[in-house]
């Protein structure tokens, strides 16, 4: 199996001149079946991603989990969902140091019902 970038997020026009120390990804993770993606930053934020199925016509609809995806391209992109501060910056007195804000992990618990739950760590990994 190999990879590759098929989508980019954000925006196109910034160059890598622009690139703040907070935008750089630290972490991603996909739930269970694949329909949300969370990536996790520098500056403490998580972004969600919501799975969608992109029509013959070019246009995007919501997952349909009973239509099966060709082998030669891919028909799934990923369309911005939410964004939230997740950890801010910290300074422990026990330990006499800073905790800084970055996203080390991020990991979705098992669905037992609709809401989607997720845990974040800024922590020592």
């Amino acid at each position: 199996m190999s990879w590759y970038c098929a989508q980019v997020f954000g925006d196109p026009q910034q160059g890598a001149e622009e690139l703040l120390d907070g935008d750089i990804i630290t972490a991603v993770e996909f739930n269970e079946d694949g329909e949300f993606l969370a990536v996790g930053d520098k500056a403490g934020r998580v972004w969600l991603y919501q799975q969608q199925d992109i029509k013959l016509d070019g246009d995007l609809s919501a997952k349909d989990s009973s239509r099966k995806r060709p082998s030669t391209r891919p028909d799934t992109e990923y369309a911005y969902f939410l964004q939230f501060q997740s950890h801010e910056p910290e300074f422990d007195y026990l330990k006499s140091l800073e905790i800084e804000e970055k996203i080390n992990a991020i990991k979705f618990l098992k669905r037992q019902s609709e809401p989607l739950f997720m845990i974040s760590s800024n922590g020592f990994v």
